[in-house]
């Protein structure tokens, strides 16, 4: 799963796509989630019952839970969190 941030949170996110369905039943290995390939959803279970979708996302928030999200309102509220690490060569102490 990718890092994403909105504002201070920052939560770990994949989007379910067509291809998710191709090659192996549950390529991200998330645990909770099932694919299902003949409907083409995914199968996840929240405190608000069995929620099924497809080409959304799923999120696992701070505190590990599992939810969905849809693509419109995810790529509205959450960009993704890039490091910056600078080559070992790069970083040269300060003389004094």
């Amino acid at each position: 799963m990718q890092k994403f941030c909105s504002g201070l949170e920052i939560v770990e996110a994949v989007q379910v796509t067509n291809s998710a369905f191709a090659l192996h039943p549950n390529p991200e290995h998330v645990p909770g989630v099932i694919y299902d390939p003949l409907r083409r959803v995914v199968l996840l279970e929240t405190w608000h019952g069995t929620e099924t979708a497809a080409l959304d996302w799923i999120v696992r928030g701070a505190k590990g839970q599992l939810y969905l999200c849809k693509a419109d309102v995810f790529e509205a509220r959450y960009k993704p969190l890039s490091a910056k690490v600078l080559p070992f060569e790069t970083h040269r102490p300060r003389r004094r």
